[in-house]
């Protein structure tokens, strides 16, 4: 099992998730961050006092998939974020050691993945 970290663009994020849903997924979650990640220009960049100055909204999303999806999940984003031409993304893939239910009495850690 892999966990998926991309960082977009806010214009990106509608698609990406449309592209992640075709694949059917379960377990996508989108994040508001707030800060750059490439240069900003124009009516996106706007200004947070609490960051101490202009910052950009962006996303983080994270995605929880087995080992034979990683290749078609980590392709839907490229296509969907290259295809908008939005700058430099970034797309992190860590292996994911077990899962388990935050409440008490929940089903026992998945197998590891040999």
């Amino acid at each position: 099992m892999k966990a998926i970290f991309a960082y977009i663009a806010r214009d990106s994020v509608a698609a990406v998730v449309d592209a992640v849903r075709s694949l059917r997924l379960r377990d996508v979650s989108v994040v508001e961050i707030r800060a750059a990640l490439w240069p900003v220009v124009g009516d996106e960049r706007f200004h947070l006092p609490q960051l101490g100055g202009a910052s950009v909204a962006d996303a983080k999303l994270e995605i929880l998939c087995e080992d034979a999806e990683l290749a078609a999940v980590v392709d839907a984003i490229h296509r969907v974020v290259h295809g908008r031409n939005l700058g430099n993304g970034s797309v992190y893939v860590v292996p994911v050691e077990a899962v388990r239910a935050a409440a008490p009495g929940g089903p026992p850690p998945l197998p590891r993945a040999p």
